[in-house]
């Protein structure tokens, strides 16, 4: 949603920007010194295009985008400050507003990118790019029209298009920061390995707004309601290249066969039977593990997420990553993690 939100404004804004400039200069400048005073704003769209392969694969690709909507919304506030805007204001502004285009944009698309998997690259990229361009040329030739039709064109109006402009980029840089804050997300560096594997994105994005739904008052009240149910579904993920869990000592187990895996859940729902739970075995196949078993407990309405931890610890613990970690991270459900390592390596994840 940050990537849509910024790729349509940054669009809006300098589209309008340049076309209401334009406009208000075409009487006072011969149409090649007019292009010549615009010729900045494509040297810097090309230089910000470049400098964005240095923070490609880094945490800074974030910064990026709304660093360049900053600059985009000074360069409309240097070409406001004086309308018809000089010889001088033009090269400075375009030249800002050509590093707003650049900037915000091409990391826009890949933030959208990246939470997604790669093999849907292209169908993203189409539909930012139908996006932009629509918010582009439906908005650009309003505020010129607006401006020339009704009141002539004088500084007045074309000061206050200008101001319109400057509230669409700084409004997008807003919204986009909003969004990160409300949906609970640190900037992170995209894993490229992962993502050009093409089963995962480089990285999880949280539902819209996770941070706001994720209540402590509503985690304690599902507790108490699973409590008084006492209904339980056991859980065994897997995938046909990595089982993600290991079986109990002395038990046959070959990660291929769908039966054994079942035949986990059913001994781990056993075993919850006569803790006194109501409780069902489920094995599924699904990637990555955490997202699997997140996505079965929406699908089941659970009111506690129950799973064993590995206890990786060290560099080992960073590099595997955890699931327990990421289910607690992006779930809106409590989630109760289990740290004895000798149970939590032979069951697999529980959801009540």
């Amino acid at each position: 949603m940050t990537g849509i939100v910024i790729a349509v404004c940054a669009a809006a804004a300098s589209t309008s920007a340049v076309l209401l400039t334009a406009t208000v200069l075409a009487s006072h400048y011969t149409p090649l010194h007019l292009g010549l005073l615009y010729v900045p704003e494509l040297g810097a769209a090309v230089i910000s295009a470049l400098a964005f392969g240095a923070v490609f694969d880094t945490r800074l690709i974030h910064y990026y985008a709304l660093g360049g909507m900053a600059v985009m919304a000074a360069g409309i506030v240097v070409i406001q400050s004086a309308v018809p805007p000089t010889a001088v204001l033009t090269l400075v502004g375009s030249g800002l507003i050509g590093i707003g285009i650049g900037a915000p944009v091409t990391p826009a698309l890949f933030l959208a990118g990246f939470s997604l998997r790669s093999a849907t690259i292209q169908r993203v990229f189409a539909i930012l790019e139908l996006l932009r361009a629509v918010a582009a040329f439906l908005v650009a030739p309003v505020l010129p029209h607006f401006a020339t039709t009704l009141t002539g064109l004088p500084a007045a109006a074309a000061s206050t298009a200008l101001w319109i402009c400057f509230g669409l980029s700084a409004g997008g840089a807003l919204v986009g920061v909003l969004l990160y804050v409300l949906g609970g997300v640190r900037p992170s560096a995209p894993a490229l390995p992962r993502w050009m594997g093409g089963q995962e994105p480089a990285w999880e994005s949280p539902p819209l707004l996770a941070a706001v739904r994720r209540g402590l008052t509503g985690r304690v009240r599902a507790a108490g309601e699973t409590a008084a149910r006492r209904d339980a579904l056991v859980l065994t993920v897997w995938r046909t290249f990595s089982v993600g869990f290991v079986p109990e000592p002395g038990a046959g187990f070959n990660a291929a066969c769908a039966g054994e895996v079942r035949e986990t859940a059913a001994h781990g729902a056993a075993q919850a039977g006569a803790a006194g739970f109501r409780a069902q075995p489920v094995a599924i196949q699904g990637t990555p593990t955490w997202k699997a078993i997140a996505d079965a407990a929406d699908d089941n309405g659970a009111s506690l997420i129950v799973i064993g931890s590995y206890g990786r610890a060290g560099v080992g613990g960073r590099v595997a990553g955890s699931v327990a970690g990421s289910i607690m991270f992006h779930s809106q459900r409590p989630v109760l993690v289990v740290h004895d390592h000798t149970t939590a390596r032979s069951a697999a994840s529980a959801v009540t």
